[in-house]
């Protein structure tokens, strides 16, 4: 059977099926017999070599590369298992990897069938160390249970590592991995340098399962690594302290919790402040600043928290890493880039060569495509504006990237979320101006449908009506004071005080009068957390920053409180703005653009708080058309709330959504617009 490099893909996928309900140390055996015999050829090109099993085994020259691979593939399906423990002792490895894979080997439940296919596939695979170390890595994913712990670098994708190193500009030298679980991320990069080019490989792994899988996915590499001679918890005991490196990757595991067992106080990695026992990801980062060679580069996987987190020790330790000019460039990621979380992520790209007063490039791809196969497809650009700024060559900001200097960011209150420093994308008039024929045909709709009701009155006069061209802005909070919910579980039964929950706030411009969740509440909380007409009810928190900060208008008097996770704006003037006009332009989407400017990129809930909607501004007409806005609005969502017809209601969605952008959004645009070319 001719195996060439186009047509082994069919074979590579018997192998892999094959190997997937294998135990891992048993799969391990063949494939580390296998990558030590590249000249191998089928059994039936070869002498037989009798009697294997003997102790006295056949000379080098007699054998060749070949004979341990010639053991395993020439026995019977009942000898496969005692044939492959004794290949392995003919090959090079560390002696208690043989030991461990020996003792696996000999004590697992073997399906001698299956392990007899899998060797006779093997015997026909092209000897290339990158396909057995596929099977292995396929194998790996399988046997990892759900909801088990997960090798980190294994998950991120090997475009996404190569794109990294692309960005680190990678030459000769050492890179280090301080979690560096199955080695994926290593042998990724190591395999992408030109040819001609090697790194010394270093890396630490936390038990013994990860130390056995890297070594051995090494091997299948054909690389060597020094994970510092046992497994170890690289945070407690750092078995590579006193070395430097040129690189360092990683991707630790996300806001690990009750990590300092070990630690000292002294521990000289320490230099910016010790973090919290709750969260290591600024351990994390001092780990790796202190183990950079004087002129070293790093990128580092962190969940998007470690951007803006408030928390007291974190906020000192960014403080010391920024006034140390260490921050490179921050990236932060589209979501679902990982498959082993769904918490948005960021890299932090760290340089030792820096000085004290460096800018800082930072880049939101948030909102990028990816590419097929999980990498970013505006990753070139994302390279070179990476490489440009290390250049000194980029300057300014855009929609998607920023190079702020510190002064800048201490106006942030050193948060380093990309979007608060990027230019807001301009929200485009002539599309809002297009649409102005598709409002008016759903407005004659709905005028014959509803002919003979008293909701027509509300829906017609908007035919003949202009927008206002008169616009005045301000503070959200100069209207409004803020006050937060109340911190009670609810229930659905048996409490006595209806409770206003995020979902009702997001799905409702106004309130409605039935609410469904409940809770205790005493009289003075009842007294405090009351919702009065013209309150505003805002989530503070939400999976998504589209539905973040949402507001639902109060339009009675409501026995009725609200939970913690929102906030009461109430009116705090004699002639406040028109209810109802608040509840169109807070659906609106210049309303929307507000939340988005002052919110930072998301950590695993967007958040919106008092410092963030002190910022927020909110745009207004004259008293007579926020009363006419406000009237319609309210009259059709009463109308909606009681019609059964599917088809009505759909066009009663678009009349509202139609009206907030033809009589709010693009009145507000051409305001904006006009001040600017006033300017």
């Amino acid at each position: 059977m001719n195996i060439n490099a186009n047509s082994f893909h069919p074979l590579l996928r018997e192998i892999q099926q094959l190997a997937a309900h294998m135990d891992q140390n048993v799969l391990a055996g063949p494939l580390l017999v296998r990558s030590a015999s590249p000249g191998f050829a089928p059994s039936n090109l070869q002498l037989r070599i009798p009697n294997f099993f003997d102790d006295v085994f056949q000379s080098d020259i007699e054998c060749g590369a070949s004979a341990p691979w010639y053991m395993v593939e020439g026995a019977s399906p009942k000898e496969c298992r005692y044939a492959l423990i004794h290949a392995l002792q003919h090959i090079s490895l560390p002696r208690h990897l043989l030991e461990h894979l020996r003792s696996s080997i000999d004590s697992a439940a073997i399906d001698e069938i299956q392990l007899g296919k899998l060797v006779h596939l093997l015997s026909h695979l092209p000897a290339n160390p990158q396909l057995l170390s596929q099977v292995y890595e396929a194998n790996m994913a399988a046997a990892i249970p759900s909801g088990g712990p997960i090798p980190g670098d294994f998950y991120t994708p090997a475009s996404i590592v190569r794109q990294i190193a692309e960005m680190l500009e990678l030459k000769e030298g050492s890179l280090y991995d301080p979690c560096c679980g199955s080695g994926a991320m290593l042998y990724s990069t190591a395999l992408s340098l030109p040819h001609g080019e090697q790194l010394s490989l270093f890396g630490q792994a936390s038990d013994t399962n990860t130390y056995q899988l890297c070594q051995i996915n090494a091997i299948l590499h054909g690389l060597a690594v020094d994970l510092g001679g046992q497994p170890a918890d690289v945070l407690n005991r750092d078995l590579q302290n006193g070395r430097y490196f040129d690189y360092i990757l990683a991707n630790p595991p996300f806001n690990l919790s009750n990590w300092c067992e070990g630690l000292s106080p002294c521990d000289e990695r320490l230099k910016y402040g010790l973090p919290p026992r709750s969260n290591a990801n600024y351990m994390w980062l001092q780990h790796i600043i202190h183990h950079l060679a004087p002129n070293g580069r790093s990128a580092v996987m962190m969940p998007n928290g470690s951007l803006t987190t408030q928390q007291r020790a974190e906020r000192a330790i960014r403080h010391g890493i920024l006034q140390d000019g260490l921050v490179e460039a921050i990236i932060a990621l589209p979501p679902r880039l990982f498959h082993c979380t769904r918490i948005p992520c960021c890299i932090w790209v760290l340089s030792k060569a820096r000085v004290p007063g460096a800018t800082t490039l930072l880049v939101d791809i948030s909102k990028a495509n990816l590419s097929d196969n999980h990498g970013i497809a505006e990753a070139p650009a994302l390279v070179n504006l990476v490489i440009q700024h290390r250049k000194g060559l980029l300057h300014g900001k855009t929609d998607w990237y920023a190079v702020v200097t510190p002064e800048e960011i201490a106006l942030q209150n050193e948060m380093l979320s990309p979007n608060l420093y990027t230019a807001s994308p301009p929200m485009l008039i002539e599309p809002l101006r297009q649409n102005r024929w598709r409002f008016m045909e759903v407005l004659h709709t709905l005028n014959g449908m509803l002919s003979g009701l008293s909701i027509v009155n509300h829906i017609s006069c908007w035919g003949n009506l202009q927008p206002a061209v008169y616009w005045k802005q301000e503070p959200l909070l100069r209207r409004y004071h803020v006050l937060g919910g109340i911190s009670r579980k609810m229930d659905d039964t048996d409490s006595n005080t209806a409770l206003v929950d995020v979902r009702t706030v997001i799905h409702h411009m106004f309130l409605p009068p039935l609410l469904e969740k409940s809770v205790r509440a005493t009289s003075k909380e009842i007294e405090t957390f009351r919702i009065h007409p013209g309150d505003i009810l805002m989530n503070r928190t939400s999976e998504t920053v589209e539905e973040l900060a949402c507001c639902s208008i109060a339009t009675a008097e409501l026995n009725a409180v609200y939970g913690s996770f929102i906030k009461r704006l109430r009116p705090n003037n004699a002639s406040p703005l028109h209810s109802g006009y608040m509840a169109a332009y807070l659906r609106s989407a210049i309303y929307r653009q507000e939340v988005r400017k002052v919110s930072p990129v998301y950590t695993t809930r967007a958040n919106m708080n008092l410092h963030r909607l002190q910022k927020i501004s909110i745009y207004y007409p004259d008293a007579s058309m926020q009363k006419q806005l406000g009237e319609t609005a309210l009259a059709v969502s009463q109308f909606y709330n009681t019609c059964r017809d599917e088809a009505l209601r759909k066009l009663l969605r678009q009349f509202i959504q139609l009206l907030i952008e033809q009589y709010v959004t693009y009145p507000i645009l051409c305001s904006q617009q006009e001040g600017v070319d006033k300017q």
